[in-house]
């Protein structure tokens, strides 16, 4: 008699449970921040991971753009940009990526972005 009982109650309360747990989703995801107008005012156009646990990043925010470099002690800004920097292409090889893979185009837009303000690699802006 003690197990119809469980599995009736088992009957009863799991769809019930199932029910409760869909509608506090359906509610939770209409549910809107105090303030949200569905519009951005930051966003990410690009990251390159550097490798184990650093990596740069292209912010927008307005109309300014920032790169960003971030790692295992926080995040720096390395550099404010009023217009986006031009992109370079990169395409794989044919079968597959190419063994070594060229940084050259990147460095020279890094050294051209620092002779410009002034303000040397692995300096922070300001100082």
């Amino acid at each position: 008699m003690d197990l119809i009982g469980a599995v009736l109650r088992l009957v009863v309360a799991l769809p019930l449970t199932i029910l409760l747990i869909y509608v506090c989703l359906h509610f939770l995801a209409a549910a809107k921040p105090v303030g949200w107008t569905g519009k951005r005012r930051m966003r990410v156009i690009e990251q390159l991971p550097l490798g184990g646990k650093s990596r740069i990043s292209l912010v927008r925010v307005g109309d300014a753009y920032y790169l960003l470099g971030h790692g295992e002690n926080g995040t720096t800004l390395l550099k404010e940009f009023q217009d986006l920097p031009e992109a370079f292409e990169w395409t794989p090889i044919q079968g597959g990526f190419p063994e070594r893979l060229s940084i050259k185009p990147f460095l020279h837009f890094l050294r051209r972005t620092a002779k410009r303000s002034g303000e040397g690699l692995g300096r922070p802006p300001g100082e």
